[in-house]
Formats: structure tokens, C-alpha cells, sequence
């Protein structure tokens, strides 16, 4: 008797998700939830137990190596995920922070510059992935 299997999501089949092993990549967070099988023959169905997926992803770091030019400053953004548009923010006071800086999607690393860095006794910088 020929088995045939159906992975769901939240209670929702997933298109194409037909064969004993569900395999995943580049998972966004959207894919996060609660992940079953059902499997059918002749006999009847059975369905699996429940399994969470929780998709975890590096927090983005700025490199400790900076280069100081006259034009401004020379910064390296490390583990970016791929998931979101990166914003780079800054601030002068640590409360009020300003975004200067926006790129699609990228996997590894960001080389920046920031040229309005030269007129600034203190500018600090953070940087999410949206």
C-alpha cells in the first residue's frame, strides 16, 4: 500500500510538500509556526505530531575595524541575514535616533561610509534588519 504525504503549516498544506521529509531553506519568519504530516494509504490517516518551528536569525553587528578619513568614516556591518532591508540609524544622544542609511536584502556583510561623520563631537550608530 503506497503512502502519499501532506505537510501543513498552522493547519494549512504547503504547495508541493509532498514527500516523508519537509526540507527548508532561506526560511523567513514567516515561516515560523506549527508544522504537521499527514499520511494517508488504503488503510486510512494518521497524522504526526505536532512540531514548532521558531526561526531565529543573527542580531547585525557593526565590525570593530573603522577607517577615519577627512571625508568621514569607514564602517563594516557583519551577519546580516538576507531577511529584511537593512537600516543603518544615528544619534548623537543615544535617545533620538535618525535612519541615513537604507539597502535591500543582503546575506554577510555591508561596507559603509558615512560622510556626515566629520562635524560631529559624538555620533552613534545602530542598524536593523526590517
Amino acid at each position: 500500500m503506497p503512502l502519499t504525504y501532506q505537510w501543513q503549516c498552522n493547519g494549512t498544506n504547503l504547495v508541493a510538500a509532498t514527500n516523508a521529509l519537509l526540507v527548508l531553506t532561506n526560511v523567513p519568519f514567516s515561516a515560523a509556526g506549527t508544522y504537521a504530516c499527514t499520511i494517508t494509504n488504503a488503510a486510512g490517516t494518521a497524522t504526526s505530531a505536532n512540531a514548532t518551528l521558531t526561526v531565529l536569525r543573527s542580531t547585525p553587528s557593526f565590525n570593530s575595524s573603522l577607517t577615519w578619513s577627512p571625508g568621514g568614516i569607514s564602517l563594516k556591518l557583519d551577519q546580516l541575514s538576507g531577511h529584511g532591508n537593512i537600516i543603518i540609524l544615528v544619534s548623537t544622544n543615544l535617545t533620538d535616533w535618525t535612519p541615513i542609511f537604507t539597502n535591500p536584502p543582503l546575506t554577510g556583510s555591508l561596507p559603509f561610509f558615512d560622510p556626515g561623520a566629520t562635524n560631529q563631537a559624538a555620533r552613534f550608530y545602530r542598524a536593523v534588519e526590517q
